[in-house]
């Protein structure tokens, strides 16, 4: 949720960070320490104009290799589709799986992926 981290990182320091800069550090010291980061489908509140659908679906858009890419993204997402009733931007959570993690036995289609890749 990177405009919302810009905007609490500012409430809590008093300092306002440029943007993406708090959301892209902390997911830098996860990847630091091991973790495989996975981005799941992009998030909004219900107030965010329904157009920004498309755009927030389209894989081929979207910037999955590179987390300063991935966070200014969300930006130009809210900028393209702002909303004159919500103002914390769009956001996608970030499945972080520990390096050691093994998942025996999975049942869902996402536990047999993330089995088959942790074992990479």
């Amino acid at each position: 949720w990177p405009k919302g981290m810009d905007l609490l990182s500012k409430e809590s320091t008093g300092v306002k960070a440029d943007p993406c800069v708090v959301p892209v550090t902390l997911l830098h010291n996860l990847i630091d320490a091991g973790y495989r980061l996975y981005a799941l489908p992009v998030l909004t509140h219900p107030k965010a104009p329904r157009e920004s659908a498309r755009a927030r679906n389209d894989l081929s858009e979207r910037p999955l290799t590179n987390l300063t890419d991935s966070c200014d993204w969300y930006y130009r997402l809210e900028e393209r589709f702002p909303s004159k009733d919500y103002y914390m931007g769009y956001w996608s959570d970030v499945l972080a799986v520990a390096p050691e993690a093994e998942i025996e036995d999975p049942v869902t289609d996402t536990g047999k992926a993330l089995r088959q890749w942790t074992k990479v």
